[in-house]
């Protein structure tokens, strides 16, 4: 992990960086070794687009070398959901992934929310775990029929 005091900054992402900013979520998915049928099939609900600059609380984690990583929040009648929290793969164990979900956590709160709910990948069930979500059980994957994702609540 990078040094603490290590310069970094958290922003809004630009409407210019949507296509930049979809590729690092697709290139961190693929970080998992799927195949390039299961990566198609995540294309659409990994790509960022203006829509949800407008109606979802985003950021992105950068420093001196540029951008590391994008969360994003959506709130629900049912909950506030953990959409999307990416690190490109080169700039993993560095601190980011750890960055931005304490923003989530923190941008949840503001909103209201009693919980932030996360359907994860499975291989980063155990980042979740790390961080104080407890799972609750399954959800259906958004992107592939039949597939299920471990489902976390973390309480705020």
């Amino acid at each position: 992990m990078s040094d603490p005091a290590t310069a970094y900054t958290l922003r809004p992402p630009l409407r210019s960086e949507l296509s930049a900013l979809s590729e690092l979520c697709l290139k961190s998915k693929a970080y998992w070794g799927y195949d390039a049928d299961f990566m198609v099939a995540c294309v659409d609900e990994l790509t960022l687009t203006e829509d949800d600059l407008q109606t979802d609380p985003m950021i992105v984690a950068e420093d001196e070398t540029g951008v590391a990583g994008i969360a994003q929040l959506s709130l629900a009648s049912d909950g506030c959901y953990l959409e999307k929290l990416f690190i490109d793969p080169s700039r993993m164990g560095e601190g980011f992934g750890r960055r931005l979900y304490d923003w989530a956590l923190q941008t949840a709160a503001a909103k209201g929310a009693s919980s932030m709910i996360i359907e994860a990948d499975p291989g980063a069930a155990s980042f979740y775990e790390r961080l104080g979500a407890k799972r609750v059980g399954e959800a259906s994957s958004g992107s592939v029929a039949g597939r299920t994702l471990p489902r976390f609540i973390h309480p705020l």
